[in-house]
């Protein structure tokens, strides 16, 4: 078993070490890269002017005031159709004390913060394993599998707001563990700009009962939206233009008219267009399957979450199994993009290293596909529109990693249930 962790470790640092001489060759032209830190900085500074931060002409003229500012020469542009404004009001008011600073000392300020919010959160996380799995390498093995995430530096490269949120649900945890549950609540509300990201701490919360914390976190979410709406000015008309931006992003996503359909060549990488992992598979295999994704998810979230309840009502389980489970779940049947899944892979890895290592294998054989970067591989083998069907390889790993924590969790009861009989 120690063989095996020392094996492990040393794979997952090489992978970390590749991914570091990545972000670092990046740094040739950062200004012009972080398409995803472009988006929330334009966003929010629309809102403070009391323009309408969904507006995509408003966004492609800010840009170009931007562009024309900081000599940036790049041919990511924020807007439709590849890169929309979807984060809520509320969720470009949580980064509006960026917009104090020009942009090019405001994309420095962010990819300066990025490495305290990423070790920070995984930080906060390990402190709320700590009970289930008290294990003093926890933190350092957790980091490592962080940065040999190939989802981590494209997520850094672009400026992903994605490391804010991290954080703060984590924090969320942490706090939680130490029956913090007032400020824990206050973290899950500020947190909630990207909610999909969330989702599965509000089920957490609704499974556990934690109706105050609930209230609470409603009510920051409430708090922060009022503060959007006090930038604005014109909260209603903005509002319903973050919906129109949504649908039309929806309309782009589902269009089978298009040939490409259900992939989006023009992203890099190429990418499912139903950005789920249970819609993903089902999209590739049944072309005109989108009236059934779109109430067939939420079915199958439902349903799942209903299902947790009651097994947990019978056998209690654990609140790292619990947020472990809802992460899976949420990522099966939910929008998110695949940088998303870093705390699935960490909660999943918690879990997993306390199988033996026979059951661990079949984890980390997945895991691969995780840290090598298949995409890149793919699109320098120039293949045929006809083999993109290999780009949907990640929601195969989400749900064959889900099947092996389920499994996992059968044999441990088992052997729980076994041990308990032989001592009664």
């Amino acid at each position: 078993m120690k063989k095996f962790s020392i094996s492990l470790i040393a794979i997952i640092s090489l992978f970390a070490c590749v991914n570091f001489i990545r972000f670092k060759s990046f740094s040739e032209n950062p200004i012009g890269s972080p398409i995803d830190f472009a988006n929330v900085y334009i966003g929010q500074r629309l809102l403070c002017e009391h323009k309408d931060p969904y507006d995509d002409a408003s966004i492609k003229i800010a840009w170009k005031s931007i562009q024309k500012e900081f000599g940036i020469i790049t041919d990511l542009d924020p807007g439709f159709p590849q890169f929309p404004i979807l984060y809520p009001p509320w969720g470009l008011a949580v980064f509006a004390p960026l917009g104090l600073f020009p942009y090019g000392v405001a994309y420095k300020i962010w990819y300066f913060l990025i490495p305290f919010l990423l070790i920070g959160g995984i930080y906060f996380l390990a402190s709320f394993v700590k009970k289930d799995l008290p294990r003093k390498r926890l933190f350092p093995e957790l980091v490592l599998l962080a940065l040999a995430f190939k989802g981590t530096i494209q997520s850094s490269i672009s400026g992903q707001p994605s490391f804010l949120y991290f954080a703060l649900v984590c924090g969320f945890l942490c706090l939680y563990s130490r029956d913090l549950k007032v400020p824990a609540a206050v973290l899950l509300g500020i947190s909630a700009g990207k909610f999909t990201l969330t989702l599965p701490f509000f089920l957490f919360l609704i499974v556990k009962r934690e109706w105050k914390s609930l209230f609470i976190a409603t009510g920051c979410i409430g708090i922060v939206f009022g503060a959007a709406i006090v930038l604005s000015q014109d909260s209603a008309a903005h509002a319903h233009s973050y919906v129109q931006a949504v649908r039309k992003m929806q309309m782009i996503l589902y269009d089978t008219t298009s040939p490409d359909y259900p992939f989006m060549p023009y992203s890099t990488p190429i990418s499912v267009a139903t950005l789920s992992e249970i819609g993903a598979i089902i999209s590739v295999l049944w072309r005109n399957s989108v009236q059934t994704i779109q109430w067939l998810q939420p079915m199958l979230l439902l349903t799942g979450f209903i299902a947790i309840g009651f097994i947990h009502r019978t056998y209690e389980l654990s609140d790292v199994l619990l947020v472990l489970i809802f992460n899976g779940l949420c990522a099966l049947t939910s929008y998110h993009q695949y940088y998303d899944i870093l705390l699935f892979i960490l909660l999943s890895y918690c879990f997993i290293i306390k199988l033996s290592s026979w059951q661990q294998l079949p984890y980390w054989l997945l895991m691969g596909f995780c840290f090598v970067p298949v995409n890149s591989i793919l699109k320098h083998l120039s293949l045929p529109s006809s083999f993109n069907f290999l780009y949907c390889y990640l929601p195969v790993v989400v749900i064959l990693d889900c099947a092996i924590v389920i499994a996992g969790v059968i044999s441990l009861q088992t052997m729980k249930s076994s041990v308990h009989r032989m001592n009664t």
